[in-house]
């Protein structure tokens, strides 16, 4: 007989798990499936040129799946990705 555990939401303890360099590049590949540019760097979108920005939302635009979903909906999933894994202390906080 299987037994099962119940833990009170206030009792779960969250792991810090290693993040890499870029979350916000491990998000964006496991959304798309592809490896996304090699600029894409950080833990979201900010910070990059206006260049960049429109590289990176055709690119997401171009490889997305569903072929309806656009780039900056892709960006702006990654990005969610990464600010829920830093607020449930997943993930180290970026460092400036």
């Amino acid at each position: 007989m299987a037994r099962l555990f119940f833990l009170r939401e206030d009792r779960i303890m969250h792991a810090r798990f290693p993040a890499t360099k870029s979350p916000f590049k491990e998000a964006l590949r496991t959304l798309i499936g592809k490896r996304p540019p090699a600029f894409v760097r950080g833990y979201s979108a900010r910070g990059y040129t206006d260049a960049e920005l429109i590289k990176l939302q055709d690119w997401c635009a171009t490889n997305a799946r569903p072929a309806w979903a656009t780039g900056l909906s892709m960006i702006e999933a990654a990005e969610l990705i990464v600010a829920g894994a830093v607020e449930n202390n997943n993930i180290h906080p970026e460092v400036k």
